[in-house]
């Protein structure tokens, strides 16, 4: 039964877009920490609910999410468009933009019907007309600094900070126009190819957590103080004690929930590279992070 709830509640992430939820109580982002995560909004044949999550940008036309954004496992297809939003002021169409697509390319290996869903990772590419405009100074979007496969995170709960970007509910069913980020807290590896993290201040009434909507967006950890993109959001823990009169769908579970597991991408850069590669798109993606932060 938990194995159920579980896939039902958080790993499948297909919500109506009226019950997604985000970040919550969260604390306003800095811009520079930010202006590389976008919305998605993934619309799948056969169903009319919408599936809202966060995404990443790694290159001028890739934007890196979580599987289950754009895969739907109940009828079993991937979506049929996705609308990704790029914005710093989601609330604002002036200081935006969005883009339509089906480009979708999913982590060979994703398995939607485990938990926690190995390999839960995929590409979204955006139309070549669409090609973002990066590392330009003090402008938005951004491109987030993807890690090394050897970079150490042995430090990370020695001073270093690591956080999740979403946009953040605020009150009853209204949000931040800006996004809004949770400080993390004693990040580990897993034996499949995660991290575990505990979100500071996650339990109770008005504290710091992640919901629904947060999926696919990125777990950020500044090491000496460079901030890397090292795993994507797939899915989070309710407490044990939770009370079972709350609905599944409420979020209010979210008040309860503190714990969430990322893909980390230390480990799929290998594969990354080979989707990359299979639409010629790897070499823009090393030729932008090496223009961008000289590291690849």
């Amino acid at each position: 039964m938990r194995l159920i709830y579980l896939l039902l509640l958080l790993a499948t992430g297909i919500l109506a877009q009226s019950r997604s939820k985000r970040v919550v109580h969260g604390y306003p982002q800095p811009w520079i920490a930010s202006a590389a995560v976008v919305s998605i909004e993934s619309s799948f044949p056969r169903d009319r609910s919408v599936t809202l999550c966060g995404g990443t940008i790694i290159a001028p036309r890739v934007v890196l999410t979580a599987a289950h954004c754009v895969f739907h496992e109940t009828v079993h297809a991937i979506a049929r468009s996705v609308r990704v939003c790029v914005s710093f002021n989601r609330t604002s169409s002036r200081e935006g933009k969005s883009f339509l697509t089906n480009d979708i390319l999913l982590h060979p290996e994703y398995i939607p019907a485990r938990f926690p869903a190995a390999f839960d990772l995929a590409l979204v590419l955006l139309p070549v007309e669409d090609e973002l405009p990066l590392c330009e100074f003090m402008t938005s979007p951004q491109l987030a600094r993807l890690p090394g496969p050897d970079l150490s995170i042995a430090n990370l709960n020695a001073g270093d900070s690591c956080y999740i970007v979403g946009w953040g509910k605020m009150e009853d069913e209204q949000y931040s126009g800006v996004p809004q980020h949770a400080n993390i807290v004693n990040v580990s590896e897993t034996a499949d190819f995660h991290f575990r993290a505990t979100i500071i201040e996650g339990k109770g009434e008005g504290a710091q957590r992640a919901c629904f909507g947060d999926s696919g967006g990125p777990l950020i950890c500044e090491i000496d103080h460079v901030p890397y993109l090292i795993g994507v959001n797939s899915e989070i823990y309710p407490d044990a004690n939770i009370d079972a009169a709350i609905p599944a769908e409420s979020s209010k579970r979210c008040q309860y929930s503190s714990r969430l597991h990322a893909v980390d991408i230390r480990k799929q850069l290998r594969t990354i590279h080979a989707l990359l590669a299979s639409r010629g798109l790897l070499h823009t993606m090393v030729e932008s992070q090496n223009g961008c932060f000289r590291q690849l």
